[in-house]
C-alpha cells in the first residue's frame, strides 16, 4: 500500500475543508432555495456559464461578434430547457456550481481566480477547465464533466449543429412506397 505524502494529505484536507465550508454556506443560502424552484439561471450564474461556453465549444461557435452573441443566447435557453429534464439533485448541483463561481471568495477557492470568469483570457479559462479535469479532487472533476456535458448536449441537441459532427439524419425508406 502506498504511503500518502504529507503534501498530498495537507492539500486533500485543505480541499475537503473548503468544500465543507462552502457547502454549509450554500446549504443556508436562501437565494439558492428560491432559485431551485425558478429553474432559471440568475444573471450572475448566467455570466459564469457564458464564460465557459466559447472554451467548451472552441472552434465550433461563431467568431463573428453578433452571430456569436445570438448563438450564446440561444444556447443558454437550450441549457435552461435541458436542466428541467435533469434529476433535481443534478440540477441543484449545477446551480450550486454556477453560484459558487459567481462569488469572489468561492471562485477563488474553486478556480484560484479573484477576477470574474468573463474577464479571464480564453487561455486562462482553458487552463482552468483542464486543471479541473485532471484534479485529484473528485468534486472538481465532476464540475468539469457536468459543465462540459450539459453544454455539449444543448449544442449538439440542435439538428442544425449536426453538420459539425458530419452526422446525417437517417432517412427512412418504407418498402413498397
Amino acid at each position: 500500500m502506498d504511503q500518502i505524502s504529507r503534501r498530498r494529505f495537507l492539500l486533500t484536507m485543505l480541499g475537503t475543508g473548503t468544500v465543507v465550508a462552502f457547502g454549509s454556506v450554500l446549504y443556508f443560502d436562501r437565494d439558492l432555495v428560491t432559485r431551485r424552484h425558478a429553474e432559471l439561471l440568475d444573471p450572475y450564474q448566467e455570466t459564469a456559464l457564458r464564460a465557459f461556453l466559447p472554451v467548451i465549444l472552441n472552434g465550433v461557435i461563431s467568431r463573428q461578434t453578433d452571430q456569436r452573441a445570438e448563438q450564446m443566447d440561444h444556447l443558454i435557453r437550450q441549457i435552461e430547457l435541458a436542466l428541467k429534464y435533469l434529476p433535481e439533485f443534478s440540477r441543484d448541483q449545477f446551480f450550486e456550481l454556477l453560484s459558487l463561481l459567481s462569488r469572489r471568495l468561492s471562485r477563488w477557492a474553486l478556480a484560484g481566480q479573484w477576477q470574474q470568469l468573463d474577464q479571464l483570457t480564453m487561455a486562462q479559462r482553458m487552463t482552468l477547465l483542464q486543471e479541473w479535469r485532471h484534479s485529484f479532487l473528485d468534486l472538481l472533476q465532476q464540475a468539469y464533466q457536468g459543465l462540459r456535458e450539459i453544454v455539449l448536449a444543448a449544442w449538439y441537441g440542435e439538428p442544425s449543429h449536426w453538420s459539425y459532427l458530419n452526422y446525417q439524419k437517417p432517412s427512412w425508406v418504407v418498402p413498397g412506397r
